[in-house]
């Protein structure tokens, strides 16, 4: 297979093909999934490895059934809902948060993905899906369901001159989403309150909503966007490494852009996604539970009547797995032997 040192796994021919490769198949366990990292594809810019992902068919059918079209109601669903769905595939990219490589952390990484599932048979696809398999058919069967997912190192070292020893991940923690759907009002100077069951121990919680601030965004929509930042208190405490969810997002349609105290994505008459951050200041708590920041949901002034101080409360959040480190191959193999590499 003819790698270029590009992130796109695509057929596309940018720039030189490698000609020095280093053969580390290392397999790994992340994600409940077991992983596959046969070669490092070495460039004067940096490396490229793929981490291949055998998954049953069967899941992946089950999964693509449970939600079939749900792309086209996603308007009406929170952005809790969504996470919750794209969080069920049971194909996940290995979340990678930092390479080193030879003990040296590199900071230009880059990664795109793509699989063969027997269901969805795009013929665009085949092609490539038919160049991967053949450069990997000791860990690919014909037939199987696979996903690779390319990892592009950019690096001052040029490794087609001198060896790699090491290559060491670290794997972000993953969190479990909890779909919750309560909601409450709480204008500047009033509480509000509202609660949930625990999905996991079955406490009942109560949150509190205080200390409503309304807030705009001036250089955003012609200022004509509103929302409100306050605290909310969880009585009694969650436990560690879980945090509530708040409803604080909107869809809208307009044309320009314009640059404000938030992120805009989109503009010129498409679709706009707009970020707020915000931060509360240290407080003591009324009620002895946890306190967190949460935004209320957006609105325009017009509606500021209906929809003014409005918290909905989408989702709670829980750690199932801490940070992972994983040694593709260690500095020296158990058997003393060389590594396998070469030309391409």
């Amino acid at each position: 297979m003819q790698v270029y040192f590009d992130t796109s796994i695509g057929l596309s021919k940018k720039g030189r093909p490698c000609k020095v490769r280093q053969d580390t198949d290392a397999v790994f366990t992340e994600g409940g999934l077991t992983r596959c990292v046969p070669t490092v594809y070495c460039f004067k810019q940096g490396i490229i490895f793929d981490i291949l992902t055998v998954v049953e068919e069967t899941d992946m059918v089950e999964y693509f059934e449970k939600y079939k079209g749900w792309e086209k109601i996603a308007d009406s669903l929170s952005d809790t809902q969504v996470q919750k769905i794209m969080q069920e595939n049971p194909y996940q990219n290995v979340a990678i948060k930092g390479i080193w490589l030879n003990g040296e952390k590199e900071q230009d990484i880059s990664f795109c993905s793509t699989g063969y599932l027997p269901l969805v048979r795009e013929e665009k696809s085949r092609s490539m899906i038919r160049v991967i398999r053949a450069a990997y058919s000791d860990y690919l069967a014909e037939g199987a369901c696979f996903f690779c997912q390319r990892v592009c190192v950019k690096t001052k070292q040029d490794f087609t001159a001198c060896t790699l020893s090491s290559i060491r991940l670290e794997v972000d923690r993953k969190h479990k989403i909890y779909v919750l759907d309560e909601e409450t009002s709480a204008a500047p100077g009033e509480e509000g309150c509202m609660q949930f069951i625990h999905p996991l121990t079955h406490v009942r919680h109560r949150v509190y909503i205080y200390d409503a601030k309304k807030l705009d965004a001036p250089g955003v929509f012609d200022g004509r966007l509103e929302y409100s930042l306050a605290t909310a208190e969880i009585v009694p405490g969650l436990r560690k490494d879980e945090q509530l969810k708040f409803g604080a997002s909107m869809s809208c349609m307009a044309s320009g852009k314009k640059k404000g105290a938030v992120s805009i994505v989109g503009g010129q008459s498409g679709p706009v996604s707009v970020f707020f951050a915000g931060r509360k200041t240290e407080q003591k708590s009324r009620y002895g539970g946890d306190m967190q920041p949460c935004f209320s949901k957006p609105y325009w002034k017009e509606e500021r009547e209906s929809m003014s101080g409005k918290f909905c409360l989408t989702g709670l959040e829980c750690l199932v797995e801490e940070e992972q480190i994983i040694d593709l191959f260690p500095d020296e193999r158990p058997d003393g032997q060389e590594r396998r590499g070469g030309s391409v």
